[in-house]
């Protein structure tokens, strides 16, 4: 009776430590709080999945969080996709 108690211990035991660990994994995940993107050779912002967004190169992008973070630093709208 007591061994089955010890097995029952362990195996819950390691399930904690398994779960805690996918947990811990997924936290540390990344998020990308940015909506919005523009370059830094223009002067129009998009929504990330604008087709034009999509041409700008990596090193060349500017994200925002905001509409109103995009217009502050001198932004304005793209036509193609409303953002």
């Amino acid at each position: 009776m007591v061994m089955k108690n010890n097995k029952r211990i362990i195996l819950i035991a390691v399930l904690i430590i398994f779960l805690t660990g996918m947990l811990c994994a997924y936290a540390a995940e990344p998020v990308d709080a940015a909506k919005y993107v523009g370059s830094k050779n223009s002067n129009k912002y998009h929504k990330k999945t604008c087709p034009s967004a999509k041409k700008i190169k990596k090193y060349n992008k500017i994200k925002f969080k905001s509409k109103k973070q995009a217009k502050r630093m001198g932004y304005k709208p793209c036509k193609r996709c409303h953002p």
